[in-house]
């Protein structure tokens, strides 16, 4: 089953990492994880599929609104296309290439899914 942000996804990883056969499937996975496709929680607020912080390590592109909550700071973009583009080009800038596990402990941190973990490892060739 494709994600409803599915064409989203994919035209943002064609333009950022045409090469990159595994980022649609790993932001996919991401988005599912953290926010039900933007659909639940923060990700629904902000339009931001992955949950992004703001942080001061992280590139927030200009006009870029910081929304917090009870669990910290979110990038809020003014569109679910904005929110996944810019959740495409963080992971370009500083998760492909890396390992599953190494992707899913540096962008969730500890997640208490065993859903994130097991979504993320999925889209590596075994």
């Amino acid at each position: 089953m494709k994600s409803p942000l599915h064409s989203l996804i994919v035209s943002a990883c064609n333009e950022y990492a045409p090469t990159d056969q595994l980022c649609p499937c790993i932001v996919s996975a991401m988005a599912k994880n953290d926010s039900l496709f933007a659909t639940a929680g923060v990700g629904a607020r902000t339009k931001n599929p992955g949950n992004m912080r703001c942080v001061a390590d992280i590139f927030m592109p200009n006009g870029t609104d910081c929304v917090g909550s009870l669990s910290g700071s979110f990038s809020a973009f003014q569109t679910l296309e904005e929110g996944v583009r810019q959740n495409v080009a963080l992971y370009i800038r500083k998760y492909a290439g890396k390992a599953p596990d190494e992707v899913t402990r540096v962008w969730a941190g500890s997640p208490r899914s065993e859903g994130y973990w097991k979504d993320i490892r999925s889209c590596y060739p075994t």
